[in-house]
């Protein structure tokens, strides 16, 4: 009879390594993205409940970009 027990941690153990992987990759790669000459970061403002945001591209069903400037309400 196969071992359930057994085969459940070993596929966890495996997935969790994979995921420690994947992160560590993530990690290393943004530290080269930040360290690049001529790195363009800048913090963007959160619109808050109640308020208007502006969004520059916004898109529709095709998947294309509209760039004409649309409201939203966050309710």
């Amino acid at each position: 009879m196969a071992n359930y027990k057994e085969m459940y941690e070993n596929l966890f153990r495996s997935m969790t390594k994979a995921i420690s992987i994947m992160q560590q990759a993530q990690q290393e790669t943004e530290e080269m993205y930040i360290t690049a000459e001529g790195c363009n970061i800048r913090v963007l403002e959160t619109a808050k409940a109640g308020g208007d945001a502006v969004c520059d591209n916004t898109y529709d069903n095709s998947g294309l970009v509209n760039r004409e400037k649309k409201r939203r309400i966050f309710k």
